[in-house]
């Protein structure tokens, strides 16, 4: 995973101003369902990580990268985001993709598009121990 510096680093180069964001420490949340998930594949197309956005930090993040407004923002938060907002959402994972490859030069990997959240399919998710968590 890149340092929590980089994470800060790679958030205020895209948002054009210091991320406020608060490092958590301890388990991968036990209810995830209403995560958006980003797979982390390697060149043989594995996957070897992911990345979570919960709807209110997905929103958040997004809709400052979008320019949008505090109201407009609170509002997306409130409901599924709009195509608008998802697209932002993957505009941050496709940067954060960059950093991951830069904490790991001899694996090279690649962000897939977000989707919604299913248990079924990350299973191994909380077992992971390399995590860096954060909120807004």
């Amino acid at each position: 995973m890149p340092a929590y510096a980089d994470l800060v680093t790679c958030l205020k180069q895209l948002l054009g101003a210091e991320p406020e964001l608060r490092a958590e420490k301890g388990n991968v949340p036990n209810d995830l369902e209403a995560f958006y998930v980003s797979r982390i594949v390697d060149t043989a197309d594995e996957e070897v990580g992911a990345v979570l956005f919960d709807l209110r930090g997905g929103v958040e993040l997004s809709g400052r990268l979008l320019g949008f407004p505090p109201a407009a923002i609170e509002e997306q938060a409130k409901s599924e985001p709009s195509a608008d907002i998802l697209d932002g959402m993957n505009e941050v994972i496709n940067n954060l993709g960059g950093f991951v490859n830069r904490a790991n030069p001899d694996l090279r990997v690649r962000v897939r598009p977000l989707e919604k959240f299913s248990s079924a399919e990350f299973g191994w998710l909380p077992q992971n121990t390399a995590r860096i968590g954060n909120a807004t």
